[in-house]
């Protein structure tokens, strides 16, 4: 069968889909990835074809000087890259025989299922993605589904902004009738499309009211290629003392995280730890000279590098999250937009870490005083590892794929 996955995103957002896209293939399937043209070379590194599409998310994001949405920028990056897209997108689909696409993929996917009547999955990577089945309701840092009329607004005026564009394409290229103004995300509920939700029942589990097409499968890992080999300046340095700490912020790209370097090695110093600091798309840790008991690192496979370390501080960023839980490492969580504050609440009501920080509360002080909490409560490091050992043990990738094949016509 060609199955054709459409991922968008940040590389957290797009990571566990070439997971997905490798089980399925190891299941005989034919797939292919549709993506941003940058992650192509990520994509086809894992043996899977890939769809490059003409938008560059990344620049929107690092256009941004202050964490949330800016709708004027969306509404220009719609503008200058949405109608190509749209139709790249119908290329690299129109042969497809089942459509797979994550939460940002769900708004042109959800047209080509209609467009190509073939089976479709929507593929969850955390909680917060349920708003279309709790309207406008986001969980909270307790994992309680509470009213967030800010986000619904937003995410309705971000629909709203593109439907213009959506519909001309639906028009003129897939020739249908124009969708609603608002997204069409009830479709999703009245198609009762395969939820195939990725992370561990461990995290957070299954709420009575989901409808039984809603599946949690665990994690859909994917760990780092076989050819890839670590820098040796890292592995000298991993190698040179105790484990170290980590710090990244990974596609988080505001000024706030270019002028955090200075806090993070400073609490470091406090804390009496050795660390290292993950650019990600951000700065950090970049044109600043650092102390020789801190590494400025650029992008490392984080199922290589977490078992060394000793807790991770981050952002709350949905897939540096579920390595630290994989690992059964403590986390430090300095959550920005999002889902991330809600990461941040599992993390502390889980027990594998304390309270998030937020950005603007973020001191030297407060940073030494969390990571000490992290390393020295032995309650703290005893829920990770525990936990740490029970996500190991699941297999979500090969859940999903049997879900997959369960929902097929074919196979009653």
């Amino acid at each position: 069968m060609h199955i054709t996955i459409l991922a968008f995103g940040t590389r957290g957002d797009i990571q566990p889909f070439v997971a997905l896209g490798r089980g399925l293939q190891a299941a005989g399937h034919i797939v292919r990835v549709v993506t941003q043209a940058d992650f192509c070379a990520f994509v086809s590194d894992y043996g899977l074809d890939c769809a490059p599409v003409s938008v560059d998310l990344r620049a929107a994001w690092e256009a941004q000087k202050k964490p949330g949405v800016d709708l004027p920028a969306m509404y220009r990056v719609a503008r200058q890259y949405l109608g190509r897209a749209l139709n790249e997108m119908w290329a690299a689909c129109n042969a497809a025989e089942a459509l797979v696409f994550n939460y940002m993929g769900r708004i042109p996917g959800l047209h080509l299922v209609e467009k190509l009547r073939v089976p479709a999955y929507l593929g969850l990577i955390h909680p917060h993605q349920m708003d279309f089945f709790y309207h406008w309701r986001y969980f909270n840092n307790a994992g309680q589904p509470v009213i967030n009329v800010k986000e619904g607004v937003i995410d309705r005026l971000m629909q709203i902004t593109y439907a213009g564009l959506i519909n001309q394409w639906r028009r003129k290229t897939l020739n249908l009738r124009p969708a609603p103004l608002v997204g069409n995300d009830g479709w999703l509920a009245e198609w009762k499309i395969p939820a195939l939700c990725s992370w561990s029942p461990a995290i957070f589990p299954k709420l009575p009211e989901w409808p039984d097409w809603f599946h949690l499968t665990g994690y859909w890992f994917l760990d780092h290629p076989a050819t890839w080999q670590p820098p040796q300046d890292l592995v000298d340095f991993l190698a040179a003392g105790p484990p170290p700490v980590y710090v990244g912020f990974s596609g988080v790209t505001h000024l706030e995280i270019e002028n955090m370097t200075e806090i993070i090695v400073q609490g470091l110093a406090l804390a009496q730890q050795r660390g290292i600091l993950a650019s990600g798309w951000s700065d950090l840790g970049k044109h600043v000279a650092l102390p020789e008991t801190v590494y400025a690192a650029e992008a490392v496979p984080h199922d290589w590098l977490f078992p060394q370390l000793t807790v991770a501080v981050h952002h709350g960023g949905v897939g540096t999250t579920a390595a630290a839980f994989r690992a059964g490492i403590p986390s430090v969580v300095i959550p920005f937009v999002v889902d991330e504050p809600f990461w941040a609440g599992r993390v502390e009501q889980l027990g594998v870490g304390p309270a998030g920080i937020p950005p603007r509360q973020l001191t030297a002080e407060r940073l030494a005083a969390a990571i000490q909490t992290a390393l020295n409560d032995n309650s703290v490091k005893m829920r990770a590892a525990n936990l740490g050992k029970r996500i190991r043990a699941e297999d979500g990738v090969a859940r999903a794929v049997k879900l997959f094949q369960q929902y097929l016509p074919h196979s009653g």
